[in-house]
């Protein structure tokens, strides 16, 4: 789903820098099933993020992100992937939508989804293991916490509005300096110009 949940994860695990170069595997150019990040380790190339962040989790010094609970861990996994099989998809028609028909039943189908997250929020900080502690869950939703931020600062569409158990996580996610460390200064613009790119009816509102 993305390099920066990488990133997230390494620097949760007490690292402010993280060079490729400094660690015995690589991120590389070439992909597996036609997506990115790919990360090689001892010639063995590995892809999609939940399993290339959970092998970093478990092989790499630092604080653990996943639960030490085998139920917790794995209702960890569950939710990363129903962030990337479900939200990520849902975040993408929604972004790539050229008409407000299109982006108005995007908009629904996005929140459909988000309402389930809501819900698994009650009596918890964050998604992750117990509810206490940020973790591999929170990783996999924090690039889209992230965008859904800046979708709202640049066009004034809030998709967490109604959602305050989310909105609230969102916030606590969003405030931690592994997640401002991940984004590069040119994200937005980037974003913008993909806007463009695609003919974005949710973008034009960002001018």
């Amino acid at each position: 789903m993305s390099r920066r949940q990488l990133w997230i994860g390494r620097c949760e695990q007490g690292e402010s820098h993280v060079p490729a170069a400094s660690h015995p595997f690589t991120v590389c150019p070439y992909v597996q099933r036609g997506r990115v990040p790919v990360v090689v380790d001892g010639g063995v190339p590995l892809f999609e993020s939940q399993a290339i962040v959970q092998f970093l989790d478990e092989t790499q010094p630092g604080r653990r992100l996943a639960p030490e609970d085998a139920r917790e861990r794995a209702l960890d996994r569950a939710w990363f992937l129903y962030c990337s099989e479900e939200i990520f998809t849902a975040s993408w028609k929604l972004e790539s939508a050229r008409d407000a028909e299109t982006q108005s039943a995007a908009l629904a189908a996005l929140r459909t989804k988000l309402e389930l997250v809501e819900d698994a929020l009650e009596g918890r900080e964050f998604l992750s293991g117990g509810g206490t502690t940020f973790g591999l869950a929170d990783v996999g939703y924090a690039p889209s916490l992230y965008r859904f931020a800046a979708w709202k600062r640049m066009t004034g569409v809030d998709l967490l509005e109604d959602l305050p158990r989310l909105s609230a996580w969102s916030t606590r996610v969003l405030a931690r300096p592994s997640i401002a460390a991940s984004v590069p200064d040119s994200w937005e613009q980037d974003l913008r110009n993909m806007g463009k790119y695609l003919g974005s009816h949710l973008l034009q509102l960002a001018g």
